[in-house]
């Protein structure tokens, strides 16, 4: 009898051990800026993780917020019109829990287009 019991007991606690618990999402929230500290408005934020991609804009006073990410690895990658984009891989949500990713942006330089026209003779 008190193996039975035993074995029902162990029996119990495994299948309570092995019952999925529900995840728990998380949030990431950070301010986006540029290489003088002010903020960037309109900036686009995009969180890719394994299971679930969330995109964001910053508010007027760069901040954003991307609330209910499942807990995982996250790619951050920013872009804003005037600035080189900015990629953060490897950012860790935790289940339950607020994760910080400022990005700060560099400017980016201007582009040049060089014309070349052909000449109507040449010199000898």
């Amino acid at each position: 009898m008190r193996n039975q019991l035993l074995a029902c007991l162990a029996a119990a606690i495994f299948a309570a051990a092995s019952a999925r618990v529900p995840e728990i999402p998380g949030t990431v929230r950070g301010t986006v800026t540029d290489p003088s500290g002010a903020v960037v408005p309109g900036a686009v934020v995009l969180l890719s993780g394994p299971r679930s991609a969330k995109r964001v804009v910053t508010d007027d006073a760069g901040s954003f917020v991307a609330p209910e990410l499942m807990p995982g690895h996250y790619a951050v990658r920013v872009r804003a019109r005037g600035f080189t984009r900015f990629e953060r891989p490897g950012l860790v949500v935790t289940s339950g829990q607020v994760t910080e990713a400022d990005a700060p942006l560099a400017i980016r330089p201007p582009r040049q287009a060089i014309t070349i026209t052909a000449a109507s003779g040449l010199a000898r």
